[in-house]
């Protein structure tokens, strides 16, 4: 970063790492963000792939060293996407368990950089493969959960005053938005 720039921490799971994305180092968001940016703003991709916002997944996003990075890393702004690893059966553990780790996971990057400003984006829609309209997709994620997990994070972001960016909205209905996995966005 150069002095003086807005520094922007991108902290999520595989979605925002870039999973898959054809051409990664030019194609993940975050690089597309700072790219989209310019001059005057440094975004940095703090996504691990199959992280989970509970601490009681199976890949809690607290134990990879893109958690600490990302707390150190001084951000003026943090878009914080995760959410749809917590949708798998191993992993999800109802509303009130999300929504109280969720919340933690927001206090912790608050008492780090009180003036912090936190974006909090909806996991992407989920599509069921073949036409199917239950069960599970790739990953072993849960479509519906993922739908039920973008709705508490629309809630916390109305009841704690957060900014919104809808992904689950936006992407809903547009499977061609996404990879063969039906649950990582292209390029």
């Amino acid at each position: 970063p150069e002095a003086g720039d807005i520094l922007i921490a991108c902290v999520g799971d595989s979605v925002t790492y870039g999973h898959g994305v054809s051409g990664w180092l030019k194609n993940n968001y975050p690089k597309q963000l700072d790219t989209l940016l310019g001059e005057g703003y440094c975004v940095n991709n703090y996504g691990h792939s199959g992280a989970t916002v509970q601490n009681t997944g199976d890949q809690p996003y607290t134990t990879y060293s893109e958690y600490p990075t990302s707390l150190e890393y001084g951000a003026d702004i943090i878009i914080f996407m995760m959410g749809s690893n917590d949708s798998k059966p191993e992993n999800w553990q109802g509303e009130d368990a999300f929504r109280a780790e969720y919340l933690a996971r927001l206090a912790e990057y608050k008492e780090n950089n009180a003036d912090v400003r936190i974006i909090l984006a909806t996991p992407p829609t989920a599509f069921y493969p073949d036409g199917n309209t239950e069960g599970r997709t790739n990953y072993d994620i849960d479509p519906t959960i993922v739908d039920e997990i973008a709705e508490i994070v629309r809630d916390i972001a109305a009841d704690e005053g957060y900014e919104l960016i809808d992904i689950n909205a936006l992407t809903d209905g547009h499977p061609e938005l996404f990879l063969s996995d039906n649950v990582h966005p292209n390029k």
